[in-house]
């Protein structure tokens, strides 16, 4: 059998794009040089690996997750169904910090949620002077990021935790000079549970931690996915804001129950909201306010 027949054959299953992309990553080529191999015979232990690839995408398994790799701003990283697989939004989230912050050469970045480590790893590739700290509370997550780190060869602090808590000392006993620059960018948990849009391969495949805030401890926000992001700012608050600024994805619904909670409030850090690519609102950034 060719390579061009096992693909039409798969097709019928899940797709011609689908089919093309499982095979280029079987030949470790691009879908643009896929064609070169189009009329060679694929042996038979490649044809049996595609085959099985091929027939859990027809059970709604992410291609991420079948091949265990998903491209992030020109990373190639390791993800299983302990991560959330990393999305262009994030990428647009990272190219917002890095272009909003063009002159920080120094300081520190938290990630908070790392998941994959992507948005860590993401800054750290192009801004090796940061300082780049990234927590999550699934350890196997950390264990994805710490593999991601290694493998990438960039150099990131990873801890264990809740939020902002693994850091809680260093923020607290940490001078302002030390702080200069402390920063936080993150994609947190942010989809209701209940979201009628949540894509049904999203929910029966990614991790429900890394979508759905699951605990509430403090908030006082009764709308299941803003309590992250305002217990994060109630941490900010309580480390007697010790963070210059922040840029988190998240969507129109909850920042606009964080704004009606905090925009007006006595919180020292001036709002602004951006849409993303597709005209969604999804980007809160916050700067503390000069006095």
């Amino acid at each position: 059998m060719t390579v061009h027949e096992a693909i039409q054959i798969a097709e019928r299953k899940i797709g011609l794009s689908d089919a093309k992309w499982l095979m280029s990553h079987f030949f470790g080529c691009g879908l643009a040089d896929l064609k070169l191999y189009f009329n060679n015979e694929i042996d038979l232990g490649k044809l049996a690996r595609f085959n099985g690839a091929a027939q859990k995408r027809q059970g709604g398994v992410p291609l991420q997750y079948i091949v265990r790799s998903a491209n992030f701003f020109g990373l190639e990283l390791y993800v299983d169904s302990g991560v959330l697989i990393p999305r262009p939004e994030t990428e647009e989230l990272v190219e917002l910090f890095l272009t909003d912050q063009v002159g920080l050469k120094e300081g520190v970045v938290f990630d908070i949620g790392t998941g994959s480590g992507a948005i860590a790893l993401a800054i750290k590739s192009s801004r090796s002077n940061l300082e780049v700290l990234a927590s999550d509370i699934s350890g196997r997550a950390l264990a994805v990021a710490e593999r991601n780190s290694k493998d990438s060869k960039l150099k990131i602090e990873l801890q264990e935790g809740y939020l902002l808590e693994p850091w809680q000392l260093h923020l607290q006993s940490c001078s302002q000079p030390c702080l200069q620059g402390a920063i936080i960018v993150a994609n947190l948990p942010y989809v209701d549970e209940d979201d009628p849009d949540l894509a049904l391969e999203v929910k029966m495949h990614e991790p429900l931690i890394a979508l759905t805030p699951q605990t509430r401890k403090h908030s006082t926000i009764n709308f299941q996915a803003a309590w992250l992001a305002d217990e994060l700012f109630m941490q900010i608050e309580q480390y007697k804001n010790p963070i210059d600024a922040f840029y988190l994805e998240l969507s129109e619904p909850v920042i606009d129950a964080i704004l009606l909670k905090w925009g007006d409030s006595e919180f020292p850090y001036d709002f602004t909201s951006k849409k993303d690519l597709h005209g969604n609102l999804r980007f809160l950034i916050g700067k503390k306010k000069r006095t």
